[in-house]
Parts: C-alpha cells; sequence; structure tokens
C-alpha cells in the first residue's frame, strides 16, 4: 500500500469512469489516514474540477459526460467532512450549512478507494442515501440505477451488490450503529487545519490521467 498521508496534506479526490476516466477531481485536506478509517475535510468555497455534461441531464436517466473535458468549478453543496471505512463501498458526508449548523449526511455508495501518490480515486455506484439529522433516510437515484442497469453501464449483479450495501448502511442505522451514532455532528476543523490547495497549483497531469495503472485498492 502506498505511503499514507499525513493530517493536514492537501490531496485530491478523484472520480473515475468505469473506463478509468478522471470526470470530477476535489481537492481535500486530509483529517486523518488510518488503517481502518480515512477523514477528509471539504469547506464551501474549495476550488474543484468537474465534468460537462453531454445532454442536459433528465432526472432518472444516465449521465453523459464530454470526453477529457473538465471545468473549473466552485463546491457549493454543503461543508463536508468525508468519512471512508476500509473495506466499505461508501463513503459518510457528514454536512454542515454555510452557517456551520449540522444539516445531517449522505451516504455515497462508491467502490473502495484507490489510494494514488496525490490522493484517492473512487468508482460512483449511482445509488445513494440521503439520510436527515433525526436519522430518517430515502435513497436517491434509484430510477438512474436501474437506468444504467438497461442502457448495459453495469451489470445486473454489480447492481445487486450496490443495493446489498446500501442495505448494510439501512440495517445499521435502524440499530443505531455505524458512523451515523458517533459525535462527527459536533466536529468542527481546528484552527491551524488548512484549506485544501486549488487545483491550479497542482500539476495538470493529474486532471484526465487513466487510472488503470496507478489503482491500489485499500
Amino acid at each position: 500500500m502506498a505511503a499514507q498521508f499525513r493530517e493536514g496534506q492537501s490531496i485530491l479526490y478523484r472520480e473515475v469512469t468505469p473506463l478509468g476516466k478522471v470526470i470530477d477531481i476535489k481537492p481535500v485536506t486530509v483529517v486523518e489516514d488510518q488503517e481502518d478509517r480515512i477523514l477528509l475535510w471539504l469547506p464551501l468555497g474549495t476550488k474543484t474540477k468537474k465534468p460537462i455534461l453531454a445532454t442536459p441531464r433528465v432526472p432518472g436517466k444516465p449521465r453523459q459526460w464530454v470526453e477529457g473535458q473538465l471545468v473549473d468549478g466552485i463546491w457549493k453543496y454543503a461543508e463536508i467532512l468525508i468519512l471512508i471505512r476500509t473495506g466499505r463501498r461508501h463513503a459518510t458526508w457528514i454536512k454542515w450549512s454555510e452557517e456551520r449548523n449540522f444539516i445531517g449526511w449522505y451516504i455515497n455508495l462508491q467502490s473502495e478507494l484507490s489510494r494514488t501518490e496525490f490522493g484517492f480515486n473512487f468508482l460512483d455506484h449511482q445509488l445513494d442515501i440521503i439520510v436527515q439529522p433525526d436519522w430518517t433516510w430515502e435513497y436517491k437515484d434509484e430510477i438512474e440505477l436501474k437506468e444504467n442497469v438497461k442502457w448495459g453501464k453495469i451489470t445486473p449483479n454489480e447492481a445487486e451488490a450496490i443495493h446489498l450495501e446500501g442495505k448494510k448502511v439501512v440495517e445499521e442505522i435502524s440499530r443505531n450503529q455505524g458512523p451515523l451514532f458517533e459525535s462527527w455532528s459536533d466536529w468542527s476543523p481546528p484552527h491551524d487545519l488548512p484549506k485544501p490547495v486549488p487545483p491550479e497549483l497542482y500539476s495538470t497531469r493529474f486532471f484526465g490521467q487513466s487510472i488503470r495503472k496507478q489503482r491500489r485498492n485499500l
């Protein structure tokens, strides 16, 4: 396994396609990089690199990206602390508003992380779970996942495995277990924790690089 990152280090959190093409880059600050758990901070206002939709997005339909093109973006969704447990195929986003009010969790179903010299890569699995501060939850993008199976972007067996991971998360919630029942909602970044380094300060070779030869599963 590649060397662990140090606390406060700025790294790249990159989403890739099934063909290994980078389609989204979020600079994040490392809060913790341990054998069993990784914590990454993504504050509001962070400069990112995002894909261009090839066609207008239709809810429930698979998204198509313009190959090889990323444009500048600004992270506006929420301040998040990304928590990834080794061996699990999802990431838990702990969310705060601009006023720093805790606003719930977002469970991003995804592949296990692949560690690189400059950060982590992952493959998004389409299906997500939105969890409110009172632990009520709902699935997001179920129709899109079904459409991806229909269009051959993922196999029925892959979709079944994605649903199984989602079921495991929901079962944890029902048992009052897992990261959602730890004290992360009270977390705040230490005053000396640096914000992520803007993408333009990284080498552009990290933006469109295929990840096939650099993948190291955790």
